[in-house]
């Protein structure tokens, strides 16, 4: 696995996440996990944390795939495309020129993560956030 690896996991698809290991992790808001193995963790009490085996059996994804990653070239200073579903999209932007978007007629919320250097976002008069 690469620090630049992405994976797209759907509903119903068991995953794990390694001591470690820098994660963006985009869900929908949801009440409901089934955890099926916890590696002996305890939860706040100091007991096992409860595990939901038979009911994760109706709800895993069983399909298999050679590899789950998402395939990808970067390119400088390009939009790259990622990951597109009915909820969200990802995109990559690796910069080391300035950026320009209009992000005015989107219509939902927008979140930006900058993994290593600086950036500055600024209105439409140039301005920065706070």
């Amino acid at each position: 696995m690469q620090s630049s690896d992405v994976f797209f996991l759907p509903a119903g698809r068991i995953h794990s996440i390694g001591k470690g290991c820098f994660i963006a992790e985009i869900q929908q808001t949801s009440d409901l996990t089934y955890r099926i193995y916890d590696f002996g963790r305890l939860g706040l009490d100091g007991k096992p944390r409860e595990l939901h085996t038979e009911l994760a059996k109706n709800a895993i994804d069983y399909s298999v795939s050679e590899d789950y990653r998402t395939a990808y070239a970067p390119v400088l200073n390009e939009d790259i495309p990622l990951v597109e579903c009915d909820y969200f999209k990802t995109h990559l932007l690796d910069l080391t020129d300035p950026l320009s978007l209009d992000i005015k007629s989107r219509d939902s919320f927008m979140i930006v993560i900058c993994l290593e250097g600086h950036g500055e976002l600024k209105d439409s008069e140039g301005m920065p956030y706070p």
